[in-house]
């Protein structure tokens, strides 16, 4: 991952380019203006310290982000001194020594909040996550493999709920009243099955033909075919990525998500988490105990990317021995 120091330095270019531009937001695809609150984004997830340093570089980003928001608000004259203004202070940051920032001071009690997208506190908040630890003793819902996966065919009624991932084939609304419900038709190649929803209109955008979703549920079976009834906790969408994943046989984990804390969040925190902070895991092991024989660091990567479904439940033992101990 490159330094503080080097991300800093990689805002100048564009910059730079901009002023020959003649400040007309075309130095970047898709504008300066997305780019620079983009990158300082980025950055500031970067910086989990709260030396003065690191407390004096987010305030500069936060206002640096927050001028270039309005970029496309400014007449030439006033987007060309920010651009110019905006270069002179981070080639000043970019220059500072590294030590005075975080690089090389992590611990796992560093706060979190540096991570979290500002749209994304309040719901975060909720969860009662901290600090680097919490998070990575934070366990996935499920970890799932292709063959984990029963076709909608093979589904009959019973109390333990089935895996299914079937793809989007056709939705329809109906409204009776203050009633709203909305029917996706779902199919894997061996069948199909009705998912129903009520009152959820903001999951609308969510339903496309295509689209592939894993349900953990119990169709109901009827005269009139094969249904389940939608409930937030038990679905999670697919993206491409994933679906390729799983068909080529790796095993992935799934978090507990909202709409605000999709899976591409929890999998991007996670990632950034993990390549920051896992040469600072222990390895802590107990040799006295069949679950302790597995290093904690061993077990913190192994739930949150295992190999495989055993490596996983090794590891989700091996971390609920340590939380009794």
């Amino acid at each position: 991952m490159p330094s503080i120091t080097q991300q800093l330095e990689s805002f100048l270019k564009p910059l730079r380019l901009e002023i020959r531009k003649g400040c007309g937001n075309k130095s970047v695809t898709g504008g300066l203006d997305r780019y620079m609150m983009e990158r300082c984004d980025a950055l500031l997830a970067a910086i989990p310290g709260n030396g003065e340093e690191d407390k004096a570089l987010r305030v500069f980003l936060r206002k640096l982000r927050s001028d270039f928001s309005q970029y496309m608000t400014l007449e030439s004259s006033g987007r060309k001194e920010l651009v110019t203004r905006a270069g002179l202070e981070l080639s000043r940051w970019s220059k500072r020594p590294t030590q005075s920032l975080s690089e090389g001071k992590l611990s796992l009690s560093d706060p979190l909040t540096g991570f979290i997208p500002k749209d994304k506190l309040r719901a975060f908040h909720l969860t009662s996550l901290k600090t680097v630890d919490d998070l990575l003793r934070y366990s996935p819902k499920w970890a799932l493999h292709q063959s984990l996966f029963t076709p909608i065919a093979q589904c009959a009624n019973r109390e333990e709920p089935y895996f299914i991932k079937a793809r989007i084939n056709g939705i329809s609304q109906m409204r009776r009243g203050h009633l709203e419900t909305i029917k996706v038709n779902l199919e894997d190649g061996s069948g199909h099955l009705s998912w129903i929803w009520f009152n959820r209109p903001y999951l609308k955008k969510e339903f496309e033909n295509g689209r592939w979703v894993i349900l953990h549920e119990t169709p109901q079976v009827s005269k009139w075919g094969k249904q389940i009834t939608g409930k937030a906790e038990t679905y999670e969408f697919l993206s491409l990525a994933e679906e390729k994943e799983l068909q080529a046989g790796k095993a992935i984990v799934f978090y507990p998500s909202t709409p605000t804390l999709t899976q591409p969040f929890w999998r991007q925190i996670l990632t950034q988490v993990l390549d920051k902070y896992q040469p600072l895991l222990p390895q802590d092991r107990d040799s006295k105990s069949r679950f302790g024989k597995i290093g904690l660091a061993d077990a913190l990567m192994g739930i949150h990317r295992p190999a495989s479904l055993e490596e996983f439940e090794e590891a989700r033992k091996r971390l609920a021995y340590d939380e009794l101990l």
